[in-house]
């Protein structure tokens, strides 16, 4: 009998998909990702389910949209000293690749920040994880002030500062570890980096000045109601082209310092042997506007591209194509059923995502036509705001936005095609964007009378999808009349 697959899976937190576009800009700046590009197929377009962290991968790792089973939210309240949060995560009794692993006979690891699962839900289905006790804080030589601060920009990393000791560093050393102690069974290994999550910090060994080409930023009274919000509370409108310039070389540093430790564990998955036997993901979970819209960071209820596009790779030799480019919309819960298809097996519980196996097979077999995607909280927790004293730094004027225009965090929902973008929000307004023409999302035609028609099919669309990934928990087994 076969050996089942190994399953090696990294996250990369709020990596943007352009980031590692093959431009001669980046050419020769991502060795990993280039790597995965030679070796197995890219996605490039991909979409998360949600813009944040904790949603968008409860939507990942169970395969159904996050919303349908009530995962929308980060904190709600978390157990002193724990790295869990407690309610908005996945209970031991939810379906998960984890726990489905764990009860296949495989030895399972968590490295880094766990967004998915509940303290128990760990203690009960992780062999080994980690925490920050091994890390140290980062050791900056300047600290901004003005508006560059308000970005959540936050220095240049010392020279003497150990990188070994960052989080990331000792995450991807726990999962290494892990490996070459159960590379003779079947395993399971996540790992998250943290970085380019802000803050945002700039590692003077990947330091390059791109001449990166700034993005357009429309005048604020152009934006909708949600962005004037984000613009107006952060104020960062007096922003100079070289500071702009500074936080983008320090996203694209960090973006480097996280292709490095996916080199390593590539490395360490060959060095072990394990390559031809292992299917390896790499994604991010979400965006980052990173000066687009006027804004940095991310927002619970924008569902922008530059917060929904994501890098995605797939890696099975011989069974995965090599140097291959998907094309086609795909959304992250489809990595799940893929595994399944690869690995042979019923998931046991019912998948929004749909395998992307025939298109491993058949380059042009038919997949999505559009692209799901939901945000926001209902009304009701509008009114239970939490104070700013939680936060430090930039991320106070993040709960200053919200306690100032908690209309702005109210529940969204879209489809995107290839050519179009639909937008409703909870309180009836809605956007629409013609991505072949406006593919910064900066002209809402909603109302534009030439777009009549698709208005009214993307509504109907909508609808339908709505209907569809309605809540189905508990789940019928058997249907009576």
């Amino acid at each position: 009998m076969n050996r089942p697959l190994n399953i090696v899976w990294i996250t990369v937190d709020q990596m943007r998909a352009d980031i590692v576009t093959s431009t001669s800009r980046y050419a020769g700046q991502f060795p990993a990702f280039d790597r995965l590009d030679n070796e197995g197929m890219y996605c490039s377009n991909a979409f998360a389910q949600n813009p944040a962290c904790v949603p968008s991968r409860i939507s990942m790792f169970t395969g159904r949209y996050p919303h349908s089973d009530g995962y929308r939210g980060m904190f709600t309240g978390c157990a002193p000293g724990a790295q869990w949060n407690t309610l908005m995560t996945l209970p031991p009794e939810r379906p998960n690749i984890v726990r489905w692993c764990k009860e296949q006979g495989y030895a399972t690891c968590w490295g880094g920040v766990n967004h998915v699962l509940n303290q128990e839900a760990c203690q009960r289905w992780v062999d080994s994880s980690n925490d920050f006790s091994t890390s140290e804080p980062v050791l900056l030589e300047d600290e901004p002030s003005g508006a560059l601060a308000r970005t959540h920009y936050v220095g240049r990393v010392a020279e003497n500062y150990d990188r070994e000791k960052h989080a990331d560093c000792c995450h991807v050393r726990h999962c290494q570890r892990f490996m070459e102690a159960h590379h003779d069974e079947p395993f399971f290994c996540t790992v998250d980096i943290r970085e380019p999550h802000p803050p945002f910090m700039l590692w003077p060994e990947w330091d390059e000045d791109l001449h990166e080409e700034l993005p357009e930023v429309c005048p604020i009274e152009a934006c909708s109601p949600m962005i004037q919000a984000i613009r107006r509370r952060f104020d960062v409108e007096g922003l100079s082209d070289e500071e702009r310039r500074l936080v983008a070389r320090a996203y694209h540093s960090q973006c480097r310092h996280a292709d490095a430790l996916v080199g390593d564990m590539l490395e360490t998955i060959d060095q072990l042997g394990l390559a031809d036997n292992t299917i390896v993901i790499v994604n991010g979970d979400h965006g980052e506007f990173m000066g687009r819209h006027g804004c940095y960071e991310k927002w619970f209820s924008c569902l922008y591209d530059d917060l929904l596009h994501v890098p995605c790779w797939l890696r099975l030799p011989d069974r995965i194509p090599a140097q291959a480019t998907c094309s086609h919309l795909i959304e992250l819960v489809d990595i799940l059923p893929t595994l399944y298809d690869y690995l042979n097996m019923d998931a046991g519980w019912f998948l929004h995502g749909r395998s992307l196996m025939p298109l491993c097979i058949n380059p042009n077999a038919e997949h999505r036509q559009d692209v799901y995607a939901v945000g926001g909280v209902e009304t009701e927790a509008l009114e239970r705001l939490g104070s700013v004293e939680r936060y430090k730094g930039a991320y106070q004027l993040k709960q200053q936005t919200l306690i100032d225009s908690p209309a702005s965090m109210r529940r969204t929902v879209m489809l995107r095609t290839q050519q179009w973008k639909y937008i409703l929000w909870l309180g009836g307004e809605e956007e629409l964007y013609h991505l072949e023409n406006d593919s910064g999302e900066m002209n809402n035609c909603i109302n534009d009378s030439a777009c009549e028609q698709v208005r009214a099919e993307f509504r109907l669309r909508m609808a339908c999808r709505l209907l569809e990934t309605a809540p189905d928990s508990p789940v019928i087994e058997r249907l009576w009349a």
